[in-house]
């Protein structure tokens, strides 16, 4: 059986989460992870490339009974994670300065494939829909894939705060 875009979908998404998404200037980078769980602040510096996420995520609900809508909100998606191409400058963690971006790395891109896999999927089974033929259903592995990435980020989410307080490290610095 081969592999739905809805799969190769969701595994582009998961994998994004373990790279880097953005190189910034000062040789600092943002883990494609950290912008999930903590880029909804981005809107506070007019940057709006983080609600792709959650309209992927209504997108993937409303696909097999609302294909159309499916399709507008997976394009908007996409618009949103395409205009983070135009991002020149972020706050810097580290600093509390902003720095400007130096290049994106491994997790924008496998995160945008991601959003380009599943709207160019979707597109095909609207198409294909008015041929009376069905989108695809959800897999054992697309279940799973969702359970590892709900995993994924609850795990990361309890241990960000932990890595960026210090906390858990030993007194030397190790």
């Amino acid at each position: 059986m081969r592999p739905s875009y809805l799969t190769i979908s969701l595994m582009l998404f998961l994998c994004s989460l373990f790279f880097d998404a953005l190189e910034l200037n000062t040789g600092s980078a943002f883990s494609a992870m950290h912008l999930l769980i903590a880029g909804w602040w981005g809107v506070i510096f007019e940057l709006y490339g983080w609600f792709a996420n959650p309209l992927f995520g209504l997108a993937l609900l409303f696909r097999r009974r609302w294909p159309w809508l499916a399709l507008v909100i997976a394009l908007a998606a996409w618009g949103l994670a395409f205009s983070c191409l135009w991002i020149s400058r972020v706050p810097d963690n580290h600093s509390y300065d902003f720095a400007r971006v130096a290049g994106f790395g491994w997790g924008y891109y496998l995160w945008f494939a991601a959003l380009t896999v599943f709207a160019a999927g979707q597109g095909w089974h609207c198409w294909q829909r008015r041929q009376g033929i069905e989108i695809p259903r959800w897999r054992m592995l697309d279940w799973l894939l969702l359970i590892a990435l709900n995993a994924t980020v609850l795990w990361a989410s309890g241990n960000l705060g932990a890595a960026a307080s210090g906390e858990g490290r030993a007194p030397n610095g190790g």
